[in-house]
């Protein structure tokens, strides 16, 4: 049993981090467009919302980097302590979901923030 549960968490782990770089990805692409629509200029007034995207920008990477550190630790403390952290299932359960629940609402962060940013880029071209 230890090893089929040990196999589905490592395995959902590699998925954790395919979803994050993923979301690496996209925010670099978001911070991109930040870059490109500076080179095309903007009115004074419009430079504070695209910092303020920018900004949120930054938040997510910082999101990211976290999320990945917390998946970085559970494997460590996976591999290091495997037998052990068997025997505290319920411990290592939460703290599971709670990457889970992490996880997720940082891709919902990350895809509001996306569109928010597209529909004001997209009221700039429409100005």
């Amino acid at each position: 049993m230890r090893d089929l549960q040990y196999k589905q968490i490592a395995g959902e782990s590699r998925n954790w981090k395919k979803i994050l770089t993923l979301m690496m990805d996209e925010n670099a692409q978001l911070k991109n467009r930040v870059c490109e629509a500076l080179q095309k200029g903007f009115e004074k007034e419009n430079i504070d919302e695209v910092e303020r995207f920018q900004n949120e920008f930054l938040k997510e990477d910082m999101l990211i980097a976290l999320l990945r550190n917390e998946v970085a630790e559970l494997e460590r403390f996976l591999f290091t302590y495997s037998d052990e952290v068997m025997r505290e299932e319920d411990s290592l359960t939460k703290k599971i979901q709670r990457i889970r629940d992490d996880i997720g609402a940082g891709q919902q962060q990350l895809e509001r923030l996306k569109m928010a940013f597209s529909e004001y880029l997209g009221t700039l071209q429409c100005g």
